[in-house]
């Protein structure tokens, strides 16, 4: 079912992209909450004065807004959290066992040209956290450039396994997808 629901909003958030409406989060509080602020419509994003910036327009004027004084933002479907201490969007594409994200800035892009594929320019392909207010860490997990890199969460999370398994080195963003839905349906059968 959830597998069912991912697949859903992937979907929905490649339609409809006449407007782009965005709401501001600066923390995860006011998500809980639904007391975000309205971001008006979003135009791009930049890179200004060093900081990688939202573009919106509001008023019929553009306004940056700078990642690091969000927590996150939802554009339509789309929720996005801000990777610290990074400063960039992921975009959460499951909630549910764990929290699954990918790069936001591709996401971003691919709903401004209104494509279906974009490039990640560096980092990691997927990451990881426990809910939307723990600590977000790459889900990369085996990677010899960088054994450490997930080993602790690996072994905070031992219920897990299987999806750290699964994933391996996350090289391949369509095989991470799938183990994370294999391993949500797991969870939501289970044990037997």
């Amino acid at each position: 079912m959830r597998a069912l629901v991912l697949l859903l909003f992937v979907a929905c958030s490649l339609v409809g992209r006449a407007q782009g409406t965005v709401m501001l989060f600066h923390s995860h509080e006011e998500l809980l909450q639904g007391r975000g602020e309205d971001g008006g419509e979003f135009v791009d994003t930049r890179v200004h004065m060093g900081r990688h910036v939202l573009v919106l327009r509001q008023d019929g004027k553009e306004v940056k807004v700078p990642f690091k004084k969000l927590w996150g933002f939802s554009l339509n479907l789309m929720l996005f959290r801000v990777l610290e201490p990074d400063q960039v969007p992921l975009r959460v594409m499951l909630q549910g066992g764990l929290c699954y994200y990918e790069p936001g800035l591709a996401h971003l892009r691919m709903w401004r040209d209104s494509s279906t594929t974009a490039v990640v320019e560096r980092g990691p392909l997927a990451y990881l956290s426990r809910d939307l207010s723990s600590p977000i860490i790459p889900a990369e997990f085996g990677s010899e450039e960088d054994p450490m890199r997930g080993d602790a969460f690996r072994r905070e999370h031992p219920q897990f396994e299987r999806l750290f398994a699964c994933i391996g080195k996350g090289e391949d963003v369509e095989h991470t997808r799938q183990c994370v839905v294999d391993f949500e349906v797991l969870l939501e059968q289970g044990p037997r």
